[in-house]
């Protein structure tokens, strides 16, 4: 959570007086904890966390996948959002840049205004 707030928060600090929400991706908790949702918390002094709201209804693990799969086996996000809101998207790590394309694009598809993404991590180098 410390890390979140010292790694993020120059990213935050233009919107500390707009009502923005952090929308962490596929929150589910499946190992006792999710990374976006704990990534959310550790910012919600900054941005309002809306947890629940984007899901994967896909349940395939992508981590050690190809990207062939990854593009193939769409994550197929349910969004439960009220529309014509500001989000950040908020994910832990990026591997290919799928997620937060098809996040993006569900946001924009129900009239949300996705401001940027955050990210822990870039896998890719």
């Amino acid at each position: 959570m410390q890390l979140s707030r010292h790694a993020i928060l120059p990213f935050l600090k233009p919107f500390a007086n707009q009502e923005v929400y952090s929308l962490p991706i596929d929150d589910h908790i499946r190992s006792g904890y999710s990374h976006s949702a704990v990534l959310a918390y550790g910012l919600k002094k900054y941005v309002k966390p809306k947890y629940r709201a984007l899901r994967a209804r896909n349940s395939i693990r992508y981590s050690g996948q190809k990207l062939a799969v990854r593009k193939n086996q769409k994550r197929d996000f349910k969004l439960r959002c009220k529309e014509g809101v500001d989000v950040i998207l908020v994910d832990d790590i990026v591997t290919t840049g799928n997620t937060l394309v098809e996040a993006k694009r569900v946001c924009e598809r129900a009239n949300i205004n996705v401001l940027f993404a955050l990210t822990l991590a870039d896998a890719r180098g």
